[in-house]
């Protein structure tokens, strides 16, 4: 329809989109909200669109008054918007767009009192004449989807859950219908449709067969499609190992060192103490006597340090021996006992068993 044919239309009173319901004498454009049925309100940011698509149809844009009529549906999805804008949808020969917002006003304004007076009747009139010409350009699919809560597809693109409050509306040529629904066969068919066709589709999704029971290792289906247990192998926590002949030999010989080591300590210090006390026995005639008489106290006094010596490095090596010994038996994995844990497992219970290896 051209914008002279809409023009003519509306100047002619037959349709009141305008301002689509009766608004009171004392609305304004500048207020947030407006009342609507049941007292729900249309959004501010719904309404302040609105009322801009319709100076722009004033102004004969009718793009720019689609663009926003669109953009208010989009804020809230209210009759009165899917109304206008389905409405100037049709000025623009976009006709399954119009197809569709025209029938949501037709579905949802049906729905009202009889009397309601925020629908004009010359206005759903005019809309209704306006949706039988759209549909005579496009296809229509009425589908008829069970279970409730299959997902529809056309073409790939989602369409709704079922129920459809709606028919699909398509442009002419082949299109796909699906349906999906989990635990559910999915279902498909296609249809060729030319302008003003309508297309019943019915599915009824059958229930999917249940998944095959694949057994997991160390298990077997029984013909219950019960999976049990079959009796584990023996589950070695540390292989059985034997100490190499160098650690034995490094730790061996570690003792031994150790043990000479501690001996030759002990020894210098019997020796130490047994030269000091002789060498105190000296003392007194060395001091009396003077140095001639102190030879051989000074001999047994060296011999006491050298001893002495010789007994404190002897217990400081026997220390280092033990303690590089200890940290090599730590060091080595080999030198920890091997623990071997068999048993069985089953639905009722079971037993094991820990063997050591010494």
């Amino acid at each position: 329809m051209s914008f002279e044919r809409f023009r003519g239309a509306a100047a002619a009173g037959a349709l009141a989109l305008v301002a689509c319901t009766q608004w009171s004498t004392t609305a304004r454009a500048d207020e947030h909200a407006f009342l609507f049925e049941d007292g729900a309100e249309l959004l501010a940011q719904a309404r302040e669109l609105y009322v801009e698509g319709t100076k722009a149809i004033h102004q004969g844009q009718l793009e720019k008054a689609r663009v926003l009529y669109l953009s208010a549906w989009r804020a809230q999805r209210h009759w009165q918007i899917a109304g206008s804008l389905g409405h100037v949808e049709a000025a623009l020969d976009r006709y399954r767009d119009a197809a569709e917002h025209l029938t949501i006003f037709t579905r949802e304004t049906r729905a009202l009192p009889t009397a309601d007076p925020r629908v004009d009747p010359r206005d759903a009139a005019v809309l209704a004449q306006e949706l039988d010409r759209v549909k005579a350009h496009v296809g229509t699919i009425a589908l008829s989807v069970e279970p409730a809560g299959a997902e529809v597809l056309v073409d790939g693109a989602p369409a709704g859950r079922a129920p459809l409050a709606d028919p699909v509306f398509v442009e002419p040529g082949r299109h796909v219908i699906e349906a999906h629904l989990d635990g559910y066969r999915a279902v498909s068919e296609s249809r060729d449709l030319t302008p003003g066709a309508v297309a019943q589709v019915s599915f009824q999704l059958a229930p999917a067969p249940p998944a095959a029971v694949v057994a997991a290792p160390g298990y077997t289906v029984t013909p219950a499609v019960a999976l049990a247990p079959t009796a584990p192998p023996p589950v070695a926590l540390r292989p059985p190992q034997r100490l190499r002949p160098v650690d034995r030999a490094v730790l061996i010989g570690g003792g031994a060192l150790t043990a000479v080591a501690l001996g030759m300590g002990v020894g210098f210090a019997v020796r130490s103490n047994a030269v000091a006390r002789e060498r105190d026995t000296y003392r007194a005639g060395c001091r009396a006597a003077g140095a001639a008489a102190c030879g051989s106290y000074n001999d047994l006094a060296q011999t006491t340090w050298m001893t002495g010596n010789a007994a404190a490095y002897s217990f400081l090596g026997a220390g280092v021996l033990a303690l590089a010994t200890g940290a090599y038996a730590i060091a080595v994995p080999r030198w920890q006992r091997p623990i071997k844990v068999t048993g069985s497992l089953g639905p009722g219970g079971g037993d094991a068993r820990i063997e050591v290896a010494w």
